[in-house]
């Protein structure tokens, strides 16, 4: 009897841990791309845009699309950070 209810809870933790192991690393891998390279082709592109069809548009511009991309990649460590705490199940169990 404890033994079943022993294994059953094992199993739950097991099956718990793969489902993390499996989603953690993808997210992991995402987060850069989302939030540092993503950004700074979609910049290159609206810069190119704007350079060759609309000049006088970027001459009224106050802050430069490129600020954007530096804004993102710095926020890529808080991003890692989270996604880390999300998905490791004992930091989850933490908070």
């Amino acid at each position: 009897s404890t033994y079943v209810s022993y294994s059953a809870r094992s199993h739950k933790y097991q099956r718990e841990d793969k489902d993390t192991s499996q989603n953690s690393p993808i997210l992991q891998a995402l987060i850069p791309v989302m939030i540092v390279i993503l950004p700074f082709f979609i910049t290159v592109i609206i810069n190119y845009i704007f350079t060759e069809h609309y000049p006088e548009a970027m001459n009224e511009w106050v802050i430069d699309t490129l600020d954007f991309v530096i804004l993102a990649m710095s926020f890529h460590g808080t991003a890692h950070s989270i996604a880390l705490l999300l998905t490791t199940p004992a930091f989850r169990v933490r908070l």
